[in-house]
């Protein structure tokens, strides 16, 4: 397959382009030039900014084009118009509509919005990417994931988990235990994208990993890292103040995301996703956290991620509510 990958020297995009190779496809890569330009020195590179300069591609033709970066509708709207045979397009599950209940992928999305603000509106211009994306037809797919964990992951979100683990003692964990989580592997995700690229079919899939309680979620991970770590479960009002999701990982006690971690996976591996065992993922994000310098939960490729929680906050915690139960 002649492979054009939009981006590619992140995350998903990194791995994609990885899995791309292994699989034998030749891969071109579209980006800035900005991100790790050191990557993929054999692969073919056109540098350049996606809105308003595609010029150097409009007279190739791509058997799949695979979009890891597309925030806003009319940027999406100028790639999609490239000569390709399926174009994937990234989305995320925070693009429906209705997540205080478990989406599937014929659910409304969200509407559209009238400024092109990605970090105020992500789901709903992500929302309106799709639609670009879907009205070519049989040439177009779209991809929701959730959240994504393993190597290279800049965000440390489910990288705090297993390095958490590691480093053993009482670990911080929201109740209730029977919240669900649920996190894909990358490289997962990347393999199928790729598939999807090569095969098809056109439509709608969810890019999610298998569903857990938040309690089997974090013992599956600490079994896998250290098992003489101890979970210490607090209710929410001795986490007021800690940010839900990003300071504290797959935490997410707003109704309004209540279905966001539950989303089935079945339909999409019936379509060519496989899925590894999640100690998998958290062994393999440990081994590459620790290559890393300094505080591996904070960093990725040597840019400073700060936002999970820190040892001290989470020390300061479990003291006040040890404080506060034996009053």
């Amino acid at each position: 397959m002649n492979l054009l990958v939009i981006g590619g020297t992140l995350f998903l995009g990194r791995h994609v382009v990885e899995h791309a190779l292994a699989a034998g496809h030749r891969v071109t890569l579209f980006n800035r030039g900005r991100t790790q330009a050191h990557l993929f020195d054999d692969v073919e590179k056109i540098h350049g900014d996606r809105d308003g300069g595609l010029a150097p591609l409009l007279s190739r033709h791509w058997d799949g084009i695979i979009d890891t970066c597309g925030f806003v509708p009319r940027v999406v709207r100028q790639s999609a118009a490239l000569a390709c045979d399926r174009y994937v397009y990234v989305s995320t599950v925070m693009a429906y509509a209705d997540l205080t209940r478990v989406p599937v992928a014929s659910d409304p999305t969200l509407p559209d919005v009238d400024h092109e603000e990605h970090q105020r509106a992500y789901g709903p211009l992500k929302a309106a990417c799709e639609r670009e994306v879907l009205a070519l037809g049989e040439r177009g797919i779209v991809v929701r994931p959730g959240l994504i964990g393993g190597p290279y992951d800049p965000t440390g979100r489910f990288t705090y988990w297993p390095v958490r683990f590691a480093e053993g003692g009482r670990v911080l964990a929201p109740l209730p235990r029977e919240a669900t989580a649920q996190v894909i592997d990358v490289r997962d995700l990347a393999a199928f994208l790729v598939r999807l690229a090569a095969q098809g079919p056109c439509g709608i899939f969810n890019g999610v990993g298998r569903v857990y309680s938040m309690a089997g979620f974090l013992e599956s991970v600490r079994d896998a890292i250290n098992p003489a770590a101890e979970l210490c479960w607090l209710p929410p009002e001795a986490l007021e103040g800690i940010a839900p999701w990003r300071e504290l990982p797959l935490w997410l006690p707003d109704p309004a995301y209540a279905g966001m971690t539950g989303i089935d996976p079945t339909p999409s591996e019936a379509t060519g996703l496989h899925l590894r065992p999640l100690a998998s993922t958290a062994r393999d994000t440990l081994e590459w956290a620790r290559s890393l310098d300094g505080e591996p939960a904070r960093q990725a490729d040597g840019r400073y991620i700060a936002g999970t929680l820190s040892r001290q906050e989470e020390a300061r915690r479990l003291a006040a509510w040890d404080l506060r139960r034996n009053r």
